[in-house]
Formats: C-alpha cells, structure tokens, sequence
C-alpha cells in the first residue's frame, strides 16, 4: 500500500473571546459611567466656593496665578453697584473681559465677568465697585458651567459605551458562529495525489505440473507389494 504524500488542509484560528468581555464591560459600565459623569460635573459647577482668595475691589492691584487653560471669571459678593475690573495677562497685555448681561450666581458669589487666559502664569487684577459705601468683594476662579450641560455629557458618554459594547458582543459573537458554522468539525485530511488501488492477491491453489510421456515401447511394470 503507498503513503500519503498530501499535508492536512490548514485551518483559521478560532476569533477570541476578548472582544466579547470588552463589550459585555462596556455595556455593563455605561450606566454609571453616564452616572458619574452627571454627578461630579453637577457638583464641580453648583458647589460653593470652599476657600477662595478673596480680594477688596478698592482699585488695589492683585495678582492671581492661573495654570489651566480654562475660561476664568471675576466673582463679586454683591450684584448691586458699579463695577469696573481690569485684567492683564504675564507679559503686561490686557486681557479682553466679556461682562454678563445675567449674573449667575453660585452660593454668595455672582459671575459678574468672563476672560479667556492667553497662558500661565501671574495675572495681575484691578477692581473698583461702588455700592453706597458698602464694601464689595471679588475673586478670580473658573467660570460658571451650566449643570444641564454635564447631563447632556453624562447620557452622552453612557450611550456611547453601550453601543461600542453591544456592536463589539454582536460582531465577535457572529465571528466565532462563523467559524463554528465553517470548522466545527474536525477536517478530514486531504492529500494532493489519490491513493493507488489495492492489487488482488493470487489464487492461493497451485497447478498439477504436466504429465510427460513414456517413452516408445516401454511399458509399465506393476509394482508389487
């Protein structure tokens, strides 16, 4: 009988299940992702300030030092009365200040005006309010943020993780029932070049050799016993 000479037929690994448990986590996850996220935006804009540097807007000079990049505002003690800041950035610039029409107020304080920082660094402010004599308080700290824009952000983020989870659960699940579908089975081997045909063995009976003739004239004596 010949060998085989073929190799077996190569087969794709098996996709993993990796993508299924990111999935299954981030689907898991997006609710108190979305939680989260309402919950510490809302508190960072509406809490109260804890300790801030509290300046005299009596036309004194103060430096503030800022080190992000966010939109900074001047908070004041008390909406009444006329106010009159100034701001100018490390270098000496002035700094544009965008006055609200609304002041927002949180706890004590109200946002009287908004400034974009050019850097870091130290800030140099000026006010000077009048209000009958009353003495009017400020300080620099970040600008208001709309809580309603953290719920916004929060269901955002949620949904987001959910579908991204579910999408990655369905598209491996479908890989992996693919290749079940295709090579669930083990393969059977395939050769590149047939196997020869099994030859019949002979007949096991062997022939009688011919008789030969008896030579002329000769004839057979009986044998006796």
């Amino acid at each position: 009988m010949g060998s085989a000479t073929g190799a077996p037929a190569s087969v794709p690994k098996k996709p993993g299940m990796a993508g299924i448990v990111i999935g299954i986590v981030l689907a898991v996850l997006s609710v108190p992702l979305g939680i989260l996220i309402i919950v510490l935006g809302t508190a960072n804009a509406l809490k109260p300030f804890d300790s801030p540097t509290v300046f005299a807007a009596d036309g004194s000079i103060n430096q503030v030092s800022i080190i992000s990049g966010r939109t900074m505002a001047i908070w004041i003690n008390m909406p009444t009365g006329g106010h009159d800041c100034s701001v100018a950035d490390p270098s000496g610039n002035d700094v544009s200040l965008r006055e609200l029409s609304v002041l927002q107020d949180v706890g004590t304080w109200f946002e009287f005006a908004q400034f974009t920082p050019t850097g870091r660094g130290i800030y140099t402010v000026t006010c000077l309010t009048t209000s009958g004599g009353t003495q009017i308080n400020y300080t620099i700290e970040p600008a208001f943020t709309n809580p309603f824009i953290w719920f916004v952000s929060g269901v955002v983020a949620g949904f987001v993780a959910f579908a991204v989870g579910l999408f990655l659960i369905i598209w491996f699940a479908v890989r992996r029932g693919k290749w079940t579908n295709t090579y669930g089975y083990e393969p059977a081997p395939v050769y590149a070049q047939p196997m020869p045909p099994i030859q019949q063995a002979p007949y096991p009976g062997t022939p009688y050799p011919p008789q030969q003739p008896s030579p002329a004239g000769a004839t057979s004596t009986p044998r006796r016993w």
